[in-house]
């Protein structure tokens, strides 16, 4: 059997002793998720690059089904007697489970996988620490060189080789290497009682042509513009939604609430404020979205889902009617729309979830400045801190900008402290007045800046 490097067991070896296990103790459904990952990673503390570290973690998650009870266990190795006890415990625990009389069995593919390119970059899995250095030195020169008054507390620069196999007794044998170089950066400006609130800037892209440049010189910008405070008040006025403010997956308000609310279990569970409104008018017409995994080059592209189904482009939302949502095997079954090949699933739980893989808003035109430029009096929202807390059921939300900042005249005047963003998704869909073309990448989506007219803003 093929080994990974200084012949330790692959993911491959995981499948097939989860295949061999599963078969010795009569088992006869059951699937097996392996993942293996090995990272590099430089850190940045005080302005300087202070260290770096590696790993190498493995991961594999057995379900079983024994008599119509599902049960499932997590391991971290891949070895046979590992993955035997594993085993193992899967049927232990699906013995203490009720029968699912909605089970249908561990999903069938009798489709080949598509042909996306991109997703793994061996200059990535080979970056030495020298050169990830020399990234961070750069991205920490650029912030600091927007302004005396910036400094970077924290930063850091990741490179990221993983492989995932998927494999069950219903035929399924999926296998898949992929590479992502990962930087952030933490700026501050000012000194003593005057000092700006912290500015995060990251980026991440399958290759090494990540602009380190960039990020820090957002970062600092975003520092430097939020050492001076100004005054603001509670008002409807328009905002600018930065791409993280859009799609950061901790503080991106539409990737968090769509990634949920798009979801057909969610949609059958009627936890969506979109339940039942297919064909309806649901977002201005402005928005079109697509869960689009199949883009050559993307962080959250990828041939196949969780369960090892085939990927595929999905319409979501045509300038802004709602056409339809995104399914894994059981759920797609239970709909009778069948799977879209959105199954997302938790390697130590196990758990299984429809959700996109890669949240396409459609571009507009104009950049972050092009949008700023069009407000003559307005906000700036980089990050929405609490934005995980929104409703999917309803649609509400509220959350602090964090950084905010106040635009008058089309430029950024200063920063704002305390400014709530609340409303409903809704209504704030309803009010996209613009979308940027300034495409960002963030693994599970790619959005660009937004502008939203009439959102309540209030402050302390």
């Amino acid at each position: 059997m093929p080994k990974t490097r200084g012949g330790e067991p692959s993911v491959a070896d995981a499948i097939e002793n989860a295949r061999l296990a599963a078969r010795r103790q009569k088992a006869s459904q059951f699937d097996a998720y392996a993942v293996l990952k090995r990272s590099r990673r430089v850190f940045v503390e005080r302005s300087r690059v202070s260290g770096a570290d590696s790993t190498h973690a493995t991961g594999l998650h057995v379900r079983v089904c024994v008599g119509g009870k599902v049960g499932g266990a997590f391991c971290n190795g891949f070895d046979p007697t590992s993955v035997s006890k594993c085993v193992a415990q899967a049927i232990k625990i699906a013995s203490l489970m009720e029968p699912d009389p909605r089970w249908g069995g561990f999903p069938s593919c009798d489709r080949g996988y598509p042909s996306v390119s991109g997703i793994h970059d061996r200059s990535v899995a080979s970056l030495g620490i020298d050169v990830m250095r020399a990234m961070a030195e750069e991205m920490v020169d650029s912030a600091m060189s927007v302004s005396k008054e910036v400094s970077v507390p924290y930063g850091a620069v990741e490179s990221i080789e993983r492989t995932l196999g998927i494999g069950n007794s219903s035929g399924v044998n999926s296998m898949m290497a992929e590479t992502e170089l990962q930087a952030i950066a933490s700026c501050v400006a000012g000194t003593g009682l005057a000092i700006s609130p912290e500015c995060e800037e990251r980026g991440r892209s399958r290759g090494t042509g990540l602009r380190m440049d960039l990020i820090g010189e957002r970062a600092g910008w975003l520092a430097d513009k939020s050492l001076n405070f100004v005054d603001a008040k509670t008002e409807e006025a328009e905002v600018v939604f930065s791409p993280s403010a859009v799609g950061d997956s901790e503080f991106g308000l539409l990737s968090l609430v769509l990634n949920k609310a798009l979801s057909g279990q969610n949609v059958l569970q009627r936890v969506s404020f979109l339940a039942d409104r297919v064909g309806e008018q649901v977002c201005s017409d402005q928005v079109t979205l697509r869960d689009n995994p199949l883009l050559s080059g993307r962080c959250g592209s990828r041939p196949f889902d969780d369960e090892g189904i085939p990927s595929r482009k999905t319409r979501l939302v045509d300038e802004g009617v709602l056409k339809g949502f995104v399914w894994d095997s059981n759920y797609g079954s239970m709909s009778g729309k069948g799977s879209t090949g959105n199954a997302v699933r938790d390697l130590v739980s196990g758990s299984v979830n429809a959700a996109p893989l890669c949240l396409q808003l459609a571009p507009g035109k104009g950049s972050l400045n092009t949008l700023i430029e069009s407000v003559d009096h307005g906000y700036l929202v980089w990050a929405g801190q609490g934005a995980h807390t929104s409703n999917t059921e309803t649609g509400g939300f509220s959350f602090v900008a964090s950084p905010g900042l106040m635009i008058e005249g089309g430029e950024v005047v200063g920063g704002v402290r305390g400014v709530m963003i609340s409303g409903n998704i809704n209504d704030l869909m309803m009010n996209v007045e613009r979308v940027g073309a300034d495409v960002v990448d963030f693994g599970g989506s790619l959005m660009p800046s937004v502008l939203f007219r009439d959102v309540k803003i209030t402050t302390g």
